[in-house]
C-alpha cells in the first residue's frame, strides 16, 4: 500500500453491550476512526445500547442479537455495506475480528478482491460458548465451518493475536508464515483508566473501612482461578480485603470458599459495576490481581496464555499487579510494576 490507506473495519459484536467483548470492540472502533495514517470506515450491528462511537465513517447495518434467524440477515446486510462502501472509496483492505464463520468478511474479500487484517485472532473461536448456536452445537459448528477460517487466514497480510503461545498456535494451526502474525498485547484507554486518588475512590465506592485492598476486576467463571485469590488472602493480614469487581456462574461457590476459609468479612463480592465505574474500583486498589490463564496445546507441550486486558487497565491505573508467571506476563518483573507466581 502506498500513500493513506483506504481501510474498512467489520465486526459483528454490539459495540454498545457493556461486556469484555462489547467494551473491546468499542474503544478499538473508536481508536480506528481517529488513525491519522489512514482514511477509515467501519460496518458494525445496530446497537441495542447507548453510549458507542458516532461518526461519518460508522454505517450501521441490522443487528443479529446473538439469534440464529437474524444472523442470516445481518450477514446479508453487512456484506451489502461493505461493497457498497468499496463502490464509494476503493478499499485497500478489509480488517475485521473473525467470529464463529466468518462468512462475511471472506465472502466481501474474494467478491471485491481485496485482501484482509485479522484483528485479535484468537482461541474464542475455538473455545467460546457465546454465539449464535446451542452450546452443543457450538464445537460441530467449528469443525464443519474450518476451512472457512483456513481460507480468510489464506488471503491474509497480516495477522495480529495478543498473546506469544497464541501466536505460536495460529502458526502451526493454520499454516501461516511467522512473519505475518505480530503480537499485540491487548491495551487500556489512558483517558478512562489513569490513577486516581485512593482514599477518595474508597469513599466513593463504600470501601473506607479497609486498611489495605487487594482487587480483581472481571468474570467469576472460567479459567480466572478466583479460588486461588481467596485462598491466598486467608494468608495475608486481617486487615486486608479481597474486592471482587464482577459477577459469573462461580459466585456461590467461591462465597462458600470465602465462608469455609472463615474470611468472608474481608471477601468483597461487589459484583458487575457499569463501565464507567469500574476505574473508580480499581483507583481504590493497593494492588491488583489477574491469574486467568489459557492453556493451549503446541508440539512441544502445554503452554499458559495470560492475555487478559484488565492487567493493562490496572496498569494504566497505577496499580501494581499480580499475574502467572508465563511468557506473556515476564514484562511486569522485568520492568518493575508487578510480581509473577508460579503456576
Amino acid at each position: 500500500m502506498s500513500g493513506a490507506a483506504t481501510l474498512l473495519y467489520y465486526t459483528e459484536v454490539d459495540v454498545s453491550v457493556d461486556n469484555g467483548r462489547g467494551i473491546n470492540e468499542r474503544e478499538f472502533v473508536s481508536a480506528f476512526l481517529q488513525v491519522p495514517t489512514a482514511h477509515t470506515r467501519c460496518v458494525l450491528p445496530r446497537p441495542c445500547g447507548n453510549g458507542v462511537p458516532v461518526g461519518d465513517g460508522i454505517r450501521y447495518v441490522q443487528p443479529h442479537r446473538g439469534r440464529a434467524t437474524l444472523y442470516l440477515v445481518h450477514m446479508a446486510a453487512a456484506l451489502r455495506a461493505i461493497v457498497q462502501a468499496h463502490r464509494e472509496r476503493p478499499l485497500d483492505a478489509l480488517v475485521c475480528r473473525p467470529e464463529v464463520i466468518p462468512a462475511v468478511p471472506l465472502a466481501a474479500s474474494r467478491l471485491l478482491g481485496v485482501p484482509v487484517i485479522l484483528k485479535t485472532v484468537s482461541l474464542y473461536n475455538k473455545l467460546s460458548r457465546h454465539g449464535h448456536f446451542p452450546v452443543g452445537l457450538h464445537r460441530g459448528v467449528m469443525r464443519s465451518f474450518r476451512w472457512t477460517f483456513q481460507a480468510l487466514m489464506d488471503r491474509s497480510i497480516a495477522v495480529d493475536t495478543v498473546s506469544h503461545p497464541l501466536r505460536r498456535w495460529i502458526r502451526d494451526a493454520f499454516q501461516l508464515p511467522e512473519e505475518r502474525i505480530r503480537v499485540i498485547p491487548n491495551g487500556a484507554n489512558l483517558d478512562v483508566f489513569r490513577p486516581g486518588n485512593r482514599q477518595a475512590s474508597r469513599r466513593e465506592v463504600g470501601l473506607e473501612g479497609f486498611s489495605r485492598i487487594a482487587g480483581y476486576v472481571g468474570g467469576l467463571s472460567g479459567p480466572r482461578h478466583v479460588d486461588a485469590l481467596i485462598r491466598a488472602t486467608a494468608g495475608l493480614a486481617e486487615d486486608t480485603a479481597l474486592v471482587l469487581v464482577g459477577d459469573g456462574d462461580n459466585r456461590e461457590e467461591l462465597q462458600a470458599l470465602a465462608r469455609k476459609l472463615d474470611i468472608s468479612h474481608r471477601v468483597v463480592f461487589v459484583g458487575s459495576v457499569p463501565y464507567e465505574r469500574v476505574p473508580t474500583y480499581m483507583q481504590s486498589f493497593d494492588v491488583a490481581a489477574d491469574l486467568t490463564l489459557v492453556p493451549i496445546t503446541l508440539e512441544d507441550g502445554v503452554h499458559g496464555a495470560s492475555f487478559s486486558q484488565k492487567i493493562a487497565q490496572y496498569l494504566g491505573c497505577g496499580l501494581p499487579v499480580v499475574a502467572w508467571q508465563v511468557e506473556d506476563t515476564e514484562f511486569l518483573e522485568e520492568e518493575s510494576i508487578g510480581s509473577l507466581a508460579t503456576v
